[in-house]
């Protein structure tokens, strides 16, 4: 195909901590999962201390839909967090792929056997909280001296997938984007500077028009296997927003 759309990653990844099992401190687990772009967890006892002489074992559920070694890099820093605090072991379980890992965590619900922490869609958030199944964050975090600085760290936009009615209830964990590819050779065949790709809406219809070849190829292709609905959220969002946002306000009607 002459020109591509399409994401790198899938959405925004939170992560999210079993309600009623409160397990290590916010700061201490950041300080090892700040590389993969900011996780978070919680206190071992329900009145917030640490008590860094029991045996704590934490299981975490994560799901691969990219590629990549996130295997090794989660598994690396699970190693590394036991290495600083011998009497945490941290026990990470490769649960499929988001659906499959959506899943296995909602079975895990009505068994009564959560993970410790789970990584998740932040869509799927409001799952969990009317399970009843995760608990909200914010007293952890004003807990933790370093606490609230974390979650300033993040942007606003990412903290707002991870928060509903005032409490946050997941720490963003990684963020996906939509990016364009482009075929050189096929933008020189049409007449086009293959060095400079269309920089807004207007340039890509032109481009487009100009690369397709009726009956062989699309000047313009997006993904219909994965996440599609996702893409044309974010391109429908990037049409003007302000002004012609999709959604009211309080998501209740779309325009």
């Amino acid at each position: 195909m002459a020109t591509r759309l399409f994401e790198i990653q899938l959405q925004q990844e939170d992560i999210m901590v079993k309600k009623h099992k409160m397990v290590v401190t916010l700061a201490a687990l950041t300080a090892i999962l700040t590389t993969v772009s900011g996780c978070g967890a919680t206190h071992a006892t329900p009145d917030a201390t640490d008590d860094t002489n029991s045996k704590v074992e934490l299981t975490w559920y994560y799901p691969v839909n990219v590629g990549g070694p996130i295997t090794q890099t989660i598994e690396g820093l699970a190693q590394e967090y036991t290495k600083k605090h011998p009497n945490v072991t941290i026990k990470p379980v490769y649960t499929g792929d988001y659906d499959e890992t959506r899943t296995k965590v909602q079975a895990a619900v009505q068994a009564k056997k959560l993970p410790d922490i789970a990584v998740s869609l932040s869509s799927e958030l409001f799952i969990y909280r009317d399970m009843g199944a995760i608990q909200p964050l914010d007293d952890l975090i004003k807990a933790d001296h370093d606490g609230q600085q974390y979650i300033n760290d993040f942007y606003p936009a990412y903290l707002q997938n991870s928060q509903s009615d005032g409490k946050t209830w997941s720490i963003p964990f990684q963020r996906s984007t939509v990016v364009l590819y482009y075929n050189k050779d096929m933008f020189q065949q049409a007449g086009l500077d293959p060095n400079k790709p269309p920089t807004n809406w207007d340039e890509l219809r032109e481009d487009a028009k100009k690369l397709t070849i009726d009956g062989q190829r699309w000047g313009v292709e997006l993904p219909s296997t994965v996440s599609t609905y996702w893409i044309f959220q974010a391109l429908a969002m990037q049409n003007n927003p302000v002004d012609k946002n999709i959604m009211s306000d309080d998501g209740t009607k779309v325009y």
